[in-house]
């Protein structure tokens, strides 16, 4: 089971389908263990197998897991009715991210009332670079971190106003924490804006939770005080309470996407 754990989770760092000499490396695990993993996962759903380049990616049954995971999470609980409430006063989309390796992966969205809305869902992944909640995210951590994070000073393009230098990255970091939030704009897709505060357990950021829009309606900094209003309850004991203390049987419905 441990060794089927750490080949699922191989797949599942890599935002592209993954073979089984990458799971190899990446697992310590002989490539004739990975490869009968893999098979006992498809079969369970919870990989699957491309037919033309034999890569896997996960199903959906990994999907759902994760869905369930995010959905019971006591971090999302406990923000999100603030967060419900965020995106029906700003009329923009307001969002929990988590990290995984090098992207932000949104597991928790209340969608904009507007038309205009952006492609965005509940399981997009961003590049931490590229974006206000993976920025925030990149903050916390050390420069030797970050340097491993990025062993190269080019950093890859997303869209027209993407952070492309490392030393210019580390320069924004710094900012950020002196600041307390972030912001992106037209980085990880032209036309989108967004802006980002950390969500902490004691000292530790276990998160980020931002409000996106099109770039031409939303003005990101209009929104930090609310930002850092909502994540301000978010400590351990209303955390381990798996939400708002005083309201123990309030449940929300997240938005349909």
């Amino acid at each position: 089971m441990e060794r089927a754990l750490a080949v699922l989770c191989a797949v599942a760092e890599d935002a592209e389908p993954t073979g089984v000499s990458e799971v190899a490396r990446r697992t310590g695990l002989p490539k004739s263990t990975v490869h009968l993993s893999l098979q006992t996962l498809r079969h369970a759903g919870f990989v699957q197998q491309d037919e033309t380049s034999d890569r896997y990616v996960l199903g959906l049954q990994a999907a759902l897991i994760g869905v369930h995971a995010a959905e019971r999470s006591a971090v999302a609980a406990a923000l999100a009715p603030g967060m419900q409430e965020l995106a029906a006063r700003s009329s923009e989309a307001v969002s929990l991210g988590v990290r995984s390796d090098r992207s932000v992966v949104f597991v928790k969205r209340f969608e904009t009332s507007h038309v205009l809305r952006t492609s965005i869902r509940t399981g997009t992944r961003m590049p931490l670079h590229a974006s206000a909640s993976g920025k925030c995210l990149l903050a916390e951590m050390s420069e030797d971190e970050l340097v491993e994070l990025y062993p190269d000073e080019v950093l890859p393009a997303q869209a027209s106003n993407t952070i492309r230098e490392r030393s210019t990255l580390l320069e924004e970091l710094a900012r950020i924490r002196e600041r307390g939030y972030s912001h992106a704009r037209d980085e990880f897709l032209d036309g989108i804006s967004g802006v980002a505060v950390p969500v902490r357990f004691g000292t530790k950021v276990v998160a980020a939770v931002s409000v996106a829009g099109p770039t031409s309606r939303l003005n990101a900094e209009d929104w930090v005080a609310d930002l850092q209003a909502l994540t301000t309850p978010a400590d351990p004991a209303v955390i381990a309470a798996g939400g708002v203390p005083d309201d123990p049987g309030t449940t929300t419905q997240e938005v349909e996407a």
